[in-house]
């Protein structure tokens, strides 16, 4: 309840794929957006992983995550991309929705970050989205120093080359 809302207001919809080839799961997805009687209450937003790391490596097709962005535009739900495990260029691109076109409303990334394995995190937004002061919102986890020199260093020898 640290954020003011209880944070088990959790719907889970199931994966690209997790069905199987011949059934689309957004078609599920979008039966109940447009269903009151669904259960479903209309998100404020979906987090998805482009490419899923636990319990096997699953990844979304692109022509999924195109559409989930639609849909996401459609019913005006942020869409939000967990990078934490696939971005960072593990994935042939810095971010890993980069080849499926898609524009996230907000992306997470962490993990390799910071270049030499420390610990960092971020949340990259659209701009106005943006409606915290400087230091508004933080928490226990603040600023590592060094992560944040290596960090700097790792992404200017990644974009180098």
């Amino acid at each position: 309840m640290a954020a003011g809302v209880p944070l088990g207001n959790v719907s889970f919809m199931p994966y690209d794929g997790y069905l199987g080839t011949d059934v689309d799961t957004l078609d599920y997805f979008e039966t109940c957006l447009k269903d009151s009687g669904s259960g479903l209450d209309l998100p404020a937003a979906v987090v998805v992983e482009t490419v899923q790391g636990e319990g096997g490596i699953n990844k979304a097709s692109f022509e999924w995550l195109q559409r989930l962005e639609g849909l996401c535009q459609e019913f005006d739900m942020l869409l939000i991309v967990d990078d934490i495990q696939a971005g960072c260029g593990r994935t042939g691109t810095y971010f890993s929705f980069e080849k499926a076109g898609i524009v996230p409303d907000i992306v997470t990334l962490s993990k390799s970050l910071s270049g030499y394995g420390l610990p960092m995190s971020v949340v990259l937004m659209k701009s106005e989205l943006d409606v915290w002061k400087p230091g508004e919102h933080n928490g226990t986890f603040r600023g590592n120093n060094l992560a944040f020199v290596s960090a700097e260093a790792a992404i200017e020898l990644y974009w180098k080359n």
